[in-house]
């Protein structure tokens, strides 16, 4: 999990006890338990805040349920089908019993939005990747603050105006907050047009 070899909050403690051991035993012995407890609770809070993302190594393990908790519940780490840019909108589906993403598409209803891509490399197809499933999407450009923002007929791509022709899916993806931002917040289902 996030936090093996790093903490978002540094203590300031030794690794052991600053106390003569010899001296007091039991006070050493239990300024450890002490400093143990505080180390495991930093992890915790670090996990449960989503403070530090897993560690990119172990996200081929990670399970969604694994990955899901509190503030990180928006957090979802999985196989990628597509090469994916970060910020763009993706689609998440099972593959043979894997949990996959690939580019969102409006252009008719089987790639419905459910995430966006946070690797901020972007992903490539057959890579595992880390995906948004809600909150600020700050991977944008020219965007209209206050205004709704549709999953567009371009793959990974969102659009102010929703897709018109017929057969094109409309889901609404968000609203910006500002020229850059998305407030990421898709409808779980659309209407085809």
């Amino acid at each position: 999990m996030a936090g093996k070899n790093q903490l978002s909050t540094n203590l300031g403690l030794s690794t052991l006890p600053e106390i003569d051991q010899k001296e007091h035993p039991s006070i050493w012995v239990e300024l450890l338990r002490i400093r143990n407890a505080l180390g495991t609770l930093q992890v915790a809070l670090d996990t449960y805040t989503g403070a530090l993302s897993e560690d990119k190594q172990y996200w081929p393990s990670t399970a969604p349920s694994a990955s899901t908790r509190l503030q990180n519940i928006a957090r979802l780490y999985c196989l990628s089908d597509d090469t994916i840019s970060v910020g763009q909108v993706v689609n998440v589906r099972n593959v043979a019993g894997t949990l996959t993403a690939r580019r969102a598409d409006g252009t008719n209803a089987t790639k419905p939005i459910h995430a966006f891509c946070i690797t901020t490399a972007g992903v490539a197809a057959g890579a595992y990747g880390e995906f948004c499933l809600l909150g600020v999407n700050p991977y944008y450009a020219g965007l209209t603050p206050g205004s709704y923002y549709y999953l567009h007929t371009t793959a990974g791509q969102i659009s102010i105006n929703a897709p018109a022709t017929p057969g094109n899916y409309v889901q609404r993806a968000g609203f910006a907050l500002s020229s850059t931002e998305l407030f990421f917040n898709p409808e779980l289902t659309g209407v085809t047009v």
